[in-house]
């Protein structure tokens, strides 16, 4: 739901960044509440869940994935949940990913 409302809006031409970005800089305090959904479904695989921290701002925020690191072998999305209430915190819509690992993959270059 989230992902089709922010979808529509960039399909229109509904965000005006110039306008958005003034607003994201001029909250009270430079902190809002946010909402957080945890492990919601994006994909088929065993892995593909992601935590979607939405600001309760009066415009369409800007929007920031977090992608974990390690190499595609490892890693998890619980890694990055002090980041994404960082900036949520800061009127930024946050998708925390994960993804499905790469495991004993032989790679040849």
């Amino acid at each position: 739901m989230v992902y089709t409302m922010y979808r529509k809006a960039l399909l229109n031409g509904g965000i005006d960044v110039n306008t958005s970005l003034a607003k994201l800089y001029t909250l009270k305090g430079g902190f809002c509440q946010y909402s957080v959904s945890s492990d919601l479904q994006y994909g088929p695989q065993e892995r593909n869940f992601l935590d979607a921290y939405i600001p309760a701002v009066d415009y369409i925020p800007e929007v920031m994935i977090l992608i974990h690191g390690g190499g595609w072998l490892f890693g998890d999305k619980e890694f990055y949940n002090e980041t994404a209430e960082f900036y949520a915190s800061r009127g930024i819509a946050v998708f925390n990913i994960n993804y499905t690992l790469a495991g004993n993959l032989y790679f040849n270059p």
